[in-house]
């Protein structure tokens, strides 16, 4: 959830990667797709109620 002018429409294709992954997959090997439309805020804390994930070769 994110509340009312607290993010920033932007349009930027960036390879994402997918949900769901093989367990022996390193993070040079991951199978990814391209994403372009994203909600932009300045901090991950922006969101309300979302819970996040540990990084993964500098990827959340």
């Amino acid at each position: 959830m994110l509340k009312a002018q607290e993010g920033t429409y932007n349009q930027e294709e960036v390879d994402v990667p997918l949900m769901m992954q093989k367990q022996d997959r390193t993070a040079d090997s991951l199978n990814s797709e391209p994403l372009k439309d994203f909600w932009l805020v300045k901090d991950m804390m922006t969101f309300e109620n979302i819970g996040f994930s540990n990084t993964l070769d500098g990827r959340k």
